[in-house]
């Protein structure tokens, strides 16, 4: 990640709502209006230009809010890369951000009858089996639950099925 421009030339060129998290330009130059939303969308982020360069959104409004350099990369909590608001925004590692990613956690073994899913999890570079499932509501819940223990805060709970974790999940065995 590339550096962002000093604090100073950020205050100066954009205004950031710490509620919203939209970062608007403070002046009008080359065609675009004072107080216009700043940046542009690329792969869901929104990017802005400043001084010729292109910056992430999130990381600019997380330095210009606290007023400091950012150590380590921003995570959006709610895993949605387009919320920049100041409460959805939070430093990671590389590692805290990579668990906070959606995945399954399980798949589905075509040959078993009985119990088809398969739920596993990945934490601190081993493989863990979590069992075997006869739905993938309840391999999910299984996985959900796994990823509150290993990855804490850092957990993006499978937001599909978040609701079935602390229901009907089983408890992980000696986990």
């Amino acid at each position: 990640m590339s550096e962002l421009p000093p604090l100073e030339i950020l205050h100066a060129e954009l205004s950031y709502d710490p509620l919203s998290g939209v970062l608007r330009w403070k002046k009008g130059k080359q065609g675009r209006q004072k107080s216009l939303i700043a940046g542009y969308t690329y792969s869901g982020y929104c990017r802005v230009f400043v001084c010729g360069k292109s910056y992430q959104a999130h990381r600019i409004a997380f330095a210009m809010y606290h007023q400091r350099d950012i150590v380590g990369e921003i995570d959006h909590i709610d895993g949605n890369p387009s919320n920049n608001s100041i409460a959805n925004l939070r430093e990671a590692t590389r590692l805290e951000n990579a668990r906070n990613r959606v995945a399954r956690g399980f798949q589905r073994h075509p040959k078993r009858k009985k119990n088809p899913f398969q739920a596993r999890i990945k934490a601190n570079g081993k493989l863990t089996s979590l069992g075997v499932f006869p739905t993938e509501e309840l391999a999910s819940a299984a996985y959900i639950k796994a990823t509150k223990k290993y990855f804490g805060k850092f957990s993006s709970h499978n937001r599909e099925f978040a609701y079935l974790a602390n229901e009907i999940a089983p408890e992980i065995r000696g986990k």
